[in-house]
């Protein structure tokens, strides 16, 4: 039996975002094989329920947040202060290193959650440890860099880029969630040996079987409270909904619906705008609604919400930033570029339901396919099993 450990920061429930919903499916396929014997470490100062962790490992271990040492809480205030989180997350690092210094030597492998973690492993262990990118880090850190000179921010991608393939080669494998990620690697000179891409496995979910009519709200946005969904919410406002013939219904349900710009569009059109905050059924949401909006400008990596839009049968009207990783096609979604908003094409889909049903549900038989854990894991499966 191999012993597999898995390392995450935080709370697996509610899993409310990516890397959450990523781990928990992860934890979920790799229960159902005998062959793996599964340690799970949380790093939270929450009280875990351990009950909803049963099925999906067989050890738990869970360490309270290096924050809540009096020490490194100093350090993290200092540190935080004066900018230097390199010193900040090696004094993390050897915290958990030390903490788990008998569990490493028990695992024939590891899985990391986030290449910024790898100070806490031992050598000796880096060469049976997979990483999960989650997105290179160089290329998220330059997809929200705002420094504009072009020059410096050659410099700055150099270096990032650097650094961080420095590190990952010191990892036995990299495990990458797109077809992009791939790319920029193979291009860097990354031994491509070393790296599995296994997507974003999605056990499927059914949409919400309901008899409410599509109709309440023209779009929908489901967001946490970040500068890049604040930037694709307006960036429809200004580029797609101030161009349809009348101004549509839109709802803003998370934190984003908390910000200073929704509230400003609420005040505009207190008619045509519903801030909903938080919601605990959120199918029943996409189901009152005709449309998703996924048009992200910045940020990086596999945008959960619009694959959540799309598992409930929503067409995602989105940008390539929106769609990055995500398996697309003209009959599944509306793909928007600054050339051409695609407002006829959106108009159509708002006044016709029959197509916005069969654009929804084209998108969702797209991801069913490419996301099915068999296909996203098969690979990692096969690294464990060595």
């Amino acid at each position: 039996m191999k012993k597999i450990g898995i390392f995450f920061y935080g709370d697996l429930f509610p899993t409310d975002e990516g890397n959450k919903r990523l781990t928990r499916e992860i934890l979920t396929y790799l229960a159902r094989d005998a062959e793996f014997h599964v340690s799970l470490v949380l790093v939270s100062d929450r009280k875990i329920d351990r009950e909803l962790y049963r099925t999906i490992c067989n050890d738990l271990l869970v360490l309270p947040a290096p924050t809540s040492s009096k020490l490194l809480h100093g350090l993290n205030y200092v540190f935080g202060k004066s900018g230097i989180p390199v010193i900040q997350g090696l004094v993390y690092a050897l915290y958990f290193r030390f903490r788990l210094r008998k569990w490493f030597p028990q695992l024939d492998h590891i899985l990391l959650n986030y290449i910024h973690w790898h100070l806490m492993i031992p050598g000796a262990a880096l060469r049976k440890t997979t990483v999960i990118t989650h997105d290179l880090q160089f290329f998220r850190s330059m997809s929200f860099s705002k420094i504009e000179n072009r020059v410096l921010r050659a410099i700055q991608e150099y270096l990032l880029r650097k650094s961080e393939l420095h590190c990952l080669r010191k990892f036995g494998h990299v495990a990458v969630l797109a077809d992009y990620e791939c790319d920029i690697l193979k291009k860097s000179g990354f031994p491509m040996e070393k790296v599995v891409k296994i997507g974003l496995p999605l056990t499927p979910v059914s949409p919400r079987e309901t008899d409410v009519d599509d109709t309440r709200y023209d779009f929908v946005m489901i967001a946490g409270n970040s500068l890049q969904n604040e930037l694709g919410l307006k960036y429809f406002i200004d580029r797609i909904a101030m161009r349809l013939p009348h101004f549509p219904r839109i709802a803003v349900a998370g934190a984003l619906s908390g910000s200073a710009y929704c509230r400003s569009l609420f005040d505009r059109w207190p008619e045509q705008i519903a801030l909903l905050g938080f919601v605990e059924d959120v199918k029943e949401l996409y189901a009152q609604s005709k449309l998703a909006i996924g048009t992200l400008v910045k940020g990086s990596g596999i945008k959960v919400k619009n694959v959540e839009a799309m598992m409930n049968g929503k067409c995602v009207v989105g940008t390539a930033k929106g769609f990055e990783g995500i398996p697309i096609s003209e009959a599944s979604c509306v793909f928007v570029t600054d050339e051409d908003n695609k407002t006829a094409l959106i108009q159509r889909l708002l006044d016709d339901r029959e197509l916005r049903n069969r654009y929804g549900a084209e998108a969702r038989r797209k991801l069913e396919t490419a996301f099915a854990p068999e296909n996203c894991l098969a690979g990692l499966l096969g690294i464990l099993k060595q």
